[in-house]
């Protein structure tokens, strides 16, 4: 199970940058 908590990791991390980069975009944008 080690392997897929990475892959969870992995892709709450990916989500989470992807996140901040939409939330940065939008409050430059403002």
């Amino acid at each position: 199970m080690a392997e897929a908590n990475d892959m969870v990791a992995i892709i709450i991390a990916d989500y989470a940058t992807r996140a901040k980069l939409i939330f940065c975009a939008r409050a430059s944008n403002i």
